[in-house]
């Protein structure tokens, strides 16, 4: 939690990352039999339909009368709901599960490791996106009727999506293109992370200026 003004974690994404966690390890320390790929699809089948439960909150405008028994509401934080999921944590979860699920099920088609990677990668930038919110000091959805995701949550997702693309092997095409061993994956392994930390840094080092120097112009934050 980056500042006290932000909401933390609520209980159930940090069980569900927990299990994720716990799970994860226990899949790449030995091989799945027959009975252990059940019990890990059932767990994310679960897991799955608790998030889009979580996710049909957004469409239906209301929450679930389930949840007062299994968490009451522990306050307000700028009139956010605490210990309440928020609604894209769950559809986060939700596709999460659906690739790991694909996995688990030993699904080794072109288009179901597509279908992974995709959802993965769409879990890494949601993380990623919600997480960058905090750091800039502009988090997403305050002051609107969306609970908004925790700083820790979205680092979580960060690493949950990117375990998820990694497990989709190199059959799965974003895999690939940093697997491969062509002159362009290996310029792209080196370029692609240098890029994204240098324009990172120099954004944060711009804000970070602006905000000491109380200087309103930009560009000559960037002269500076």
């Amino acid at each position: 939690r980056l500042n006290s003004d932000y909401v933390p974690m609520s209980p159930d994404p940090a069980l569900l990352f927990i299990l994720f966690g716990a799970i994860v390890i226990f899949q790449d320390s030995r091989p799945l039999t027959s009975r252990s790929r059940i019990v890990l699809a059932a767990f994310y089948i679960l897991a799955g339909c608790y998030g889009s439960l979580q996710f049909s909150k957004l469409l239906l405008g209301h929450g679930f009368a389930f949840e007062e028994y299994l968490l009451p509401q522990a306050g307000h934080i700028n009139n956010i709901p605490l210990a309440r999921m928020s609604p894209l944590t769950g559809l986060l979860f939700a596709l999460a599960a659906l690739g790991l699920l694909l996995r688990v099920l030993g699904v080794n088609q072109f288009k179901h490791l597509c279908l992974t990677g995709l959802a993965n990668l769409i879990v890494l930038l949601g993380g990623a996106i919600a997480l960058l919110g905090y750091l800039y000091g502009t988090p997403l959805l305050y002051g609107g009727n969306v609970i908004p995701l925790a700083a820790p949550t979205s680092l979580a997702f960060i690493a949950l999506g990117l375990r998820g693309i990694a497990a989709a092997g190199d059959g799965c095409f974003l895999v690939r293109q940093f697997c491969d061993q062509s002159p362009c994956s290996r310029l792209l392994r080196q370029l692609l992370p240098t890029v994204i930390i240098a324009i990172l840094s120099f954004s944060l080092l711009e804000n970070e200026l602006a905000d000491r120097m109380k200087i309103v112009s930009l560009p000559l934050v960037s002269v500076l």
